[in-house]
């Protein structure tokens, strides 16, 4: 067996069955959201656009003592290869 501390996924592992399957195991996971064209979180990056927000954190409280859900939006931007305008770093 292989100790693993964090598991990092593209987005076609986003689903519960895979999540509960990490927190079972006791496996902290990282992975991007599926997003679909009318969906909540399609919604709520449109939303980050219009208002000017970098990031956005959401949380899902669940109902078994499992630790909370959080959703991390960080929308791609069209020149997110350049230096930030001030020269200063994220705080994310």
């Amino acid at each position: 067996m292989v100790d693993i501390d964090l598991v990092m996924m593209d987005r076609e592992f986003d689903s519960d069955p895979v999540k509960d399957t990490c927190e079972e195991y006791d496996v902290h996971y990282l992975n991007p959201t599926r997003i679909f064209a009318n969906s909540d979180e399609a919604d709520t990056i449109t939303w980050m656009y219009r208002n000017g927000k970098r990031y956005h954190v959401t949380g899902t409280e669940s109902d078994d003592g499992t630790p909370t859900r959080k959703q991390i939006y960080l929308p791609k931007r069209s020149h997110s290869d350049d230096d930030d305008e001030d020269g200063s770093l994220s705080a994310v």
